[in-house]
């Protein structure tokens, strides 16, 4: 228990992590993580990127090692990815027990949201192509090798952006 201490709750606003990247506000957070918007150190060098931290689920200290092995895993196949349509991955470390992932931050709101606000049916038009590019990511994931799987495809998951997603 003393270990998940403080571990527990999002970190504050203008928490320093890694001497590297400040919090500028929590943007969400989901059964494993949460995901922050994040400023690059020095302050003002305009570089915003999202952190996404482990985030502890259990006192077990094996389900907990499984967990942080598999979001290791998830950094390293991230990291060598290159589409137009995936985060580009930027770093990856621990800081004092907390295992951080900092990724391209997507301007946009998730299809959830568009969806609740819409309130109605989408256009046609847009959704035809949103699932074009779900489709051409998902398609240059399933031909990696090894192929990678997506297992979480959700609309809080997919970004919708000014330009499409």
């Amino acid at each position: 228990m003393e270990e998940l201490r403080g571990m527990t709750q999002p970190l504050a606003i203008g928490t320093i992590l890694n001497e590297q990247y400040r919090i500028v506000r929590l943007v969400g957070g989901g059964g494993m993580a949460w995901v922050y918007q994040v400023e690059e150190l020095p302050e003002g060098s305009g570089r915003l990127w999202a952190l996404k931290e482990l985030r502890p689920q259990t006192q077990d200290k094996a389900e907990r090692a499984t967990a942080r092995k598999l979001f290791e895993q998830e950094a390293r196949l991230l990291r060598g990815l290159d589409h137009a349509n995936i985060p580009k991955i930027a770093d990856f470390f621990e800081d004092n027990g907390r295992a951080c992932l900092v990724m391209e931050f997507i301007w946009g709101e998730s299809l959830e949201k568009r969806l609740e606000a819409n309130n109605a049916p989408l256009l046609e038009t847009d959704v035809l192509k949103w699932a074009i590019q779900l489709c051409d990511a998902l398609q240059y994931l399933h031909t990696r090798r090894p192929a990678i799987i997506f297992r979480d495809m959700k609309p809080s998951n997919v970004m919708v952006t000014n330009t499409g997603l």
